[in-house]
């Protein structure tokens, strides 16, 4: 016979029991009334919107009794491989991951306010973000009061403003959401494993099916840098130092490294289309082999030197398509001329920017001139981080983010040097992948996508990056927790 979960020696062992349970029935309670009011709102005038709003409203009592957790473990596979897009009548449009970590989010926050639980886990990340989250705010506040009336403003600026909101604030939720919830390693060894898995297949697919329409579809999310990063730092650093693994399992674990860094190099350095694509993969392997093997680094420098020997350094140069003629011209060049151009007409308000999503307005009235070539109404993005962030936020928002990178790295350093096995593994594959993260971001606005620019589309791998940066801060307290414990 099974004990009753109302017995009162239940409610004795535990106090708290029965008001968390009326708590719970209050909200079920306030669930279905708002469901009743919504179907009778549809009935009296019925649409598409308020008809999805009904499913969901419906569907809010099953899934707010299952475990966020593993909602999170789906996710990853949700934002890469699910291609849905949904207009909203600007330049930028939903997708799955949008809309997923908003759903997430909102749900992670209802459930733990329904327990009485809801504060951030103390870590030393936290400030540089809570500081970011204002500054951003305040970014938005003075752009739109201090806007210059001699520059056009578009009817819908203000849509695409919270589309950028969006993108900032949903990230920090969600790096938020996984330091609250994956308390123990084993929850995050499973959201480990689960973005290694999903990167690997999505590269294999890319590799071996990508003449097919529906692998055509993810190909170029599977292989976004931001994935591909994780991915491969965090497989290579698993391989080497996670005693649990079984031999078969780092096997498996080192072909999902090997399959996904083959994957980034086949899809942008043979196509010779985006150096951003690949280099900060292999960057990211590359430092996980450095830290890991020191008596081996001599080698790898010898091997990468006879490599440019034996192919010329000019032609070597040209095979991964960094050269000084026409595609330096085209990428290279261009890109100094668009980091100096934004940066120029930034420093018109260097504390806050000029706006959330404002400068490629601004530059509408200022011609871009590139060698021989003028564009009277250029259509403006950075292609720097951290130069988007500056035109942007400001000075005050740029600080704030580097002030977060530093934070990371070290907290993922000490992780790497005090730490074991899993700890260890992870700690490692974050400083390199942090790295590798500030290399891509040189090339674009990478880890926080501009709306204009990689928008929404980059959201959906960028979020998995601030998901796993959100594991140091899980890892913190329980490593700092185990250096306090005695003996």
């Amino acid at each position: 016979m099974t004990a009753d979960r109302y017995h009162p020696s239940a409610e004795a062992r535990n106090p708290g029991f029965l008001e968390e349970t009326r708590g719970l029935h209050r909200w079920r309670l306030l669930v279905i009334v708002a469901v009743l009011a919504a179907a009778a709102a549809l009935a009296w005038a019925p649409s598409r919107w308020r008809l999805t709003f009904v499913v969901l409203a419906w569907a809010t009592p099953l899934v707010i009794g299952l475990d966020v957790r593993w909602l999170l473990l789906a996710f990853p596979a949700v934002a890469v491989f699910v291609p849905l897009q949904i207009g909203t009548g600007t330049d930028v449009s939903l997708n799955a991951a949008v809309l997923g970590a908003g759903a997430l989010a909102g749900l992670g926050t209802a459930k733990q306010l329904i327990s009485h639980d809801l504060h951030l886990k103390p870590s030393r990340l936290n400030r540089p973000l809570i500081a970011l989250s204002l500054v951003t705010l305040l970014s938005l506040l003075s752009g739109n009061l201090m806007w210059d009336l001699g520059v056009p403003r578009p009817l819908d600026l203000l849509l695409v403003q919270l589309g950028q909101l969006a993108i900032y604030y949903l990230s920090f939720l969600m790096f938020w959401l996984t330091a609250n919830l994956f308390r123990t390693r084993e929850w995050l060894r499973r959201l480990t494993y689960t973005l290694v898995g999903t990167g690997a297949f999505g590269a294999l697919s890319v590799l071996f099916l990508g003449f097919l329409p529906f692998v055509r579809r993810f190909r170029s999310t599977a292989m976004h840098n931001m994935l591909t990063i994780w991915v491969v730092g965090l497989g290579a650093a698993l391989a080497i130092y996670d005693s649990q693994l079984k031999r078969s399992q780092k096997s498996l674990v080192t072909l999902a490294c090997i399959a996904t860094a083959a994957g980034a190099v086949a899809t942008w350095l043979v196509k010779g289309d985006w150096v951003g694509g690949w280099a900060p993969t292999l960057i990211t392997l590359g430092l996980v082999l450095w830290s890991a093997f020191p008596k081996a680094r001599w080698g790898v420098v010898l091997g990468l030197l006879l490599v440019i020997v034996a192919a010329g350094p000019g032609d070597l140069l040209e095979l991964i398509g960094i050269n000084f003629g026409d595609k330096w011209d085209i990428s290279g060049g261009s890109r100094l001329t668009l980091w100096r151009a934004v940066t120029t007409l930034a420093l018109r308000r260097p504390v806050l920017g000029l706006g959330i999503a404002a400068y490629r307005h601004y530059h509408y009235i200022k011609p871009l001139v590139y060698q021989n070539a003028l564009w009277m109404n250029p259509r403006v993005s950075a292609h720097n981080m951290f130069v988007d962030l500056f035109a942007q936020t400001g000075v005050a928002g740029l600080v704030c983010y580097l002030w977060f990178m530093v934070e990371a790295l070290l907290l993922a350093w000490r992780l790497y040097r005090r730490g074991s096995d899993f700890t260890k593994a992870y700690g490692l594959a974050a400083f390199c992948a942090l790295f590798a993260i500030a290399a891509a971001d040189m090339l674009a606005e990478t880890s926080l996508p501009y709306v204009y620019n990689l928008g929404f589309f980059g959201f959906r791998t960028s979020v998995l990056s601030w998901m796993m940066l959100g594991g140091l801060a899980a890892l913190e307290e329980a490593t700092m927790a185990a250096e306090m414990a005695p003996g």
